[in-house]
């Protein structure tokens, strides 16, 4: 779906404000004008995939009730559902999950949480090296503190060498 996707990052674009916030209703409203028939249907199969993952994965007083009428009360705080591949197209109830799915579900969090930790990391490690020049410039974006903090880098490794 390129077309679309350039249309999009053109709506992005146009509609990015002067301090570099974007209203995404406005650029929703922008691309909409256009959009083809296929990808009206993409859009719509993907909102209510959305929804439907949404709803299956809710309700943890409704699994404790289940679980309750049917086992001793549980004590944990356990979601309704968990996706048990990588995409969550397939989910399934939590009080209906064998062990291998529970493992499974496990193995994909463990993921999800590393690759969280890992972007958090990336984020931190940002912070600190634009730190020296936020100190100085407090009025900068993230992008220009970015900028000055990668030269200041380069320059660092060029007197190194």
């Amino acid at each position: 779906m390129p077309r679309l996707r350039d249309r999009i990052r053109i709506a992005l674009d146009d509609l990015r404000a002067p301090d570099g916030h974007i209203d995404l209703h406005e650029v929703v409203k922008a691309v909409r004008v256009d959009l083809s028939d296929e990808d009206k249907a993409y859009f719509i199969d993907r909102g209510i995939y959305a929804d439907a993952k949404a709803a299956s994965t809710r309700g943890r007083a409704a699994l404790k009730e289940r679980a309750g009428r049917t086992q001793i009360a549980l004590p944990f705080d356990l979601d309704h559902a968990y996706a048990l591949d990588l995409d969550g197209r397939y989910v399934k109830n939590t009080v209906d999950m064998t062990r291998i799915e529970v493992r499974r579900a496990i193995e994909i969090r463990r993921g999800q949480i590393a690759a969280d930790k890992a972007r958090l990391t990336e984020l931190e490690n940002a912070d600190r090296e634009c730190a020296p020049h936020w100190d100085r410039h407090p009025d900068w974006t993230f992008g220009q503190a970015l900028e000055a903090a990668v030269k200041a880098l380069a320059k660092q490794s060029q007197q190194a060498a």
